[in-house]
């Protein structure tokens, strides 16, 4: 029905229907009052309508254009905030809760002087308050993403110590898991982004650790091929349906599921990393089979460091 109606106020059908009922107009006051040349007539009732109606219809398709343009754009943005108030709840608010469980435990702890224990657990709180900060700055450039488009800034960086410090980032989660995570450097130095390539590393690190079993292995391995650098990091875990691959590149899609210990996401990070491959001309690619592992491959076309 709305289909119909746009195409019922297209300029064309406008100035049709003008010159029609001109024309009409025209000819039943000539079979009453003959006062005019026929020809003349006829072509001022043909002209005028296409001259005032045809400008008209062109500007107010423009202007509807423009309007449907902004109310798209506007229930994308509500479709943005309403998802970023789901993972503000669920990714925020849970993580607190278990900083809150470990603030109540080393209380007892100070109470039975037991100094083991309280250390222990302080480890444990600061490593949750730094995940927390990090995905709170990932979430809120995310949002700014959203509304600004990203720019990339290319500097140089060692590959080495970006990974390095994401794999300690998420040791005490490794360790849990008794999963052992070995690297095969190739390309020591790389200029990109780095804030872009650390947020898809460590994203794609967080989810090989989520979705691979007790007693695992990870492999991280950048290399170049064909003036391109390959960043792929490989795990033996429970691997992805051929599905599920498919709503995993689909950007309009929120896609997330469970790992090995329940773990919960949100679909925030590839997401992201979707959009930010987007912005650095980058590509993505999944090698997968169901209990057989994944293989999540990221492209950047080399660029030269002065």
């Amino acid at each position: 029905m709305k289909l119909k109606r746009e195409k019922l106020f297209t300029p064309f059908s406008v100035v049709s229907f003008s010159t029609i009922v001109s024309v009409l107009l025209f000819s039943i006051t000539y079979a009453f009052l003959h006062d005019e040349n026929f020809e003349i007539g006829l072509a001022k009732a043909i002209i005028i309508p296409i001259a005032i109606a045809l400008p008209i219809s062109l500007y107010s398709k423009k202007y509807h254009q423009k309007i449907k343009t902004q109310k798209e754009e506007l229930e994308r943005l509500n479709n943005t905030n309403k998802k970023l108030m789901s993972i503000i709840a669920h990714d925020i608010r849970s993580p607190l809760g278990i900083v809150k469980g470990y603030s109540e435990m080393i209380y007892e702890d100070a109470n039975n002087k037991d100094t083991f224990e309280i250390h222990n657990k302080l480890d444990k709180v600061a490593t949750r308050i730094d995940n927390l900060l990090l995905f709170l700055n990932d979430l809120l450039r995310w949002s700014k993403n959203q509304i600004h488009t990203c720019e990339v800034q290319l500097t140089p960086f060692s590959t080495k110590e970006t990974i390095d410090t994401i794999i300690d980032r998420y040791a005490s989660i490794g360790k849990q898991k008794e999963i052992t995570t070995t690297t095969s450097i190739e390309v020591e130095e790389l200029l990109s982004d780095k804030e872009i390539y650390s947020f898809i590393l460590r994203n794609l690190y967080e989810n090989a650790l989520k979705f691979t079993n007790i007693g695992g292995a990870i492999h991280i391995q950048i290399k170049e091929i064909d003036n391109q650098i390959y960043t792929s990091i490989q795990d033996d875990g429970i691997g992805i349906q051929p599905e599920n691959i498919e709503k995993i590149y689909d950007e309009n899609l929120w896609f997330s599921t469970e790992g090995t210990h329940k773990e919960k996401g949100t679909g925030l990070g590839i997401k992201t990393i979707l959009q930010y491959l987007k912005i650095c001309n980058g590509a993505f690619k999944i090698d997968s089979a169901p209990n057989k592992g994944t293989t999540v491959t990221v492209i950047f076309k080399k660029k030269e460091i002065a």
